[in-house]
Formats: C-alpha cells, sequence, structure tokens
C-alpha cells in the first residue's frame, strides 16, 4: 500500500502510526481526542479562575461554590464542543497526510 522507497523514515512511521490508529476507528479517536483536549482546556480555564478568585478580593467577596459549580458545568461543556472540533481537525489532517504519502 505504501511506496517505502519514496519515503523517508519520518514519514514511514506516521504512514505506520497512522494505520494502527485507523485500524482503530474514527470513532474510538474522536472520543479520546475530544475527551483530552476538552479536559485540558478545562483544566486550564479552572486554574486560571480559581487563581483570579484567590487573588482578587472582589472575585473573593462575591465568589459561592455553587455559582461556580454551574460555571464549571456550563465551560465543560463548552470545552468540549471545542475540543470536538481540533480533533475533527486533527483527524481529518492526519488523513489528508495519510492519502498523500500513500
Amino acid at each position: 500500500m505504501t511506496n517505502s522507497v519514496n519515503l523517508n523514515k519520518r514519514e514511514q512511521a506516521f504512514v505506520n502510526r497512522w494505520a494502527t490508529i485507523r485500524q482503530r476507528g474514527k470513532t474510538k479517536y474522536m472520543i479520546t481526542r475530544t475527551l483530552l483536549w476538552g479536559f485540558i482546556l478545562f483544566a486550564v480555564w479552572a486554574a486560571v479562575s480559581l487563581l483570579e478568585i484567590y487573588f482578587s478580593d472582589f472575585q473573593r467577596a462575591a465568589f459561592t461554590w455553587p455559582s461556580f459549580g454551574m460555571r464549571c458545568l456550563i465551560w465543560y461543556c463548552c470545552y468540549q464542543v471545542i475540543g470536538f472540533s481540533i480533533a475533527r481537525g486533527l483527524w481529518r489532517g492526519g488523513e489528508n497526510k495519510y492519502h498523500y504519502l500513500t
């Protein structure tokens, strides 16, 4: 399937790795990458928010755990949508590169 004569080591490694990823399936790839990217973005947001609350007297005075919990839920959902977009782009980029090299 691949023309290994024209591919350098790095390209051949990508083709082999992407072939195994494709074998596992797009659904598994999308779910794992969506959850991963969504969680990373959410963790950064939560850390920055908590630091802002800790260092700002105004934020600390207006802070309540129930409202923060609701904001966390809303932002977690938003970041999962963003994570899905990132995962979709990664999948399409990998597929395009794979088809170009093979």
